[in-house]
This record gives C-alpha cells, structure tokens and sequence, in this order.
C-alpha cells in the first residue's frame, strides 16, 4: 500500500528522446553501492553536466511554448549535445555484462511507474533505460560525508561508555 510519505520520495521525469513520462524513486545508498561502480570525478562532473543539460532542453521547451516561437534546430542541437554527453559517459565507463545487470537493477529497483517485469521490459525502453539509470543515480546522489557519517553512528556507542569514566 503506498502512503503520502512513499509518494515523496517519488519524482516524475520525461525522457528528452521519447517525451514518455516515468514515476522514479531515490535508492538508498547501500542498494546503489551494490550494484555501482565508484564514479571518478570526471564521470561524477559529466553526469552533473548532462542533469544541467536535461534542465536546459526542459526551459528550452516550456520557454518556445510559452512565447510561441517554435526553434526545433535549437531544440534538436541540445538533444545533439546531450548525446554527445550519453556517448562520452559511455566511453568513460564502458558497459560490460556485469554493468548492464548492475544498470538494470537500478532501474528496476529505482522505477516506480512502469514497474519493469522481465527483460523483455527493460529492453523496450530503449534509449530511455540510459536516462532513466542517469536520472536514478542523480536523484539518489550519496552525500560526500556518508561514510563519515555511517562511522560516526559506530563510534557514538563506543566514545558514549569512554565519557562514562569510573562509573564502569
């Protein structure tokens, strides 16, 4: 049953390619450890880019819908753009069997609407399962002190029975 507080956590997204609208979800960061590859700091600073560019082709949109000039070229060079990003991202991180099933299980765990049954339904989504992976792992994005963070809630216990001092 999902309540008020599930649907919070849920974000709405339109893929730039198909315009098909997709229901997804953050992952917690322990799921998204399993099945992700550490990003470098270059895969980290492209997928920000491509996140700035999907917000542009999105303002880009609403902007020649509001004032009724209509710029396709505009619109298709910032499509180019953003592909030309999908491509690089590729090619820093190449997909190898392992990777497609560690992907797949992102967006299967990560998309809420169309729930994805079997294969056959991932691979429909075509171009779309890229985005959707993007979108999932920026939504989810694990903060830089989470390791921090984890610890801290280890070492709370310990340095709690240290500050005890004689009373044992």
């Amino acid at each position: 049953m999902s309540t008020d507080k599930d649907k919070q956590n849920h974000k709405t997204v339109e893929s730039p390619w198909t315009k098909r609208k997709y229901v997804i979800r953050e992952l917690d960061p322990a799921i998204l450890g399993i099945f992700s590859k550490p990003d470098t700091p270059e895969v980290r600073g492209l997928r920000k880019r491509i996140e700035d560019k999907l917000e542009d082709i999105k303002r880009e949109e609403k902007r020649q819908k509001e004032t009724g000039q209509n710029d396709q070229s505009l619109l298709d060079a910032m499509k180019a753009e953003l592909q030309s990003m999908y491509d690089k991202l590729q090619e820093l991180r190449p997909l190898d069997e392992k990777e497609y099933e560690n992907r797949k299980k992102i967006v299967q765990y990560g998309l809420v609407q169309p729930k994805l049954k079997n294969d056959d339904d991932y691979l429909d989504l075509g171009k779309d399962a890229s985005f959707l992976w993007g979108a999932i792992i920026g939504i989810s994005e694990v903060p830089s002190d989470y390791a921090e963070v984890l610890q801290s809630l280890f070492r709370q216990g310990q340095s709690d029975s240290k500050k005890g001092g004689n009373n044992g």
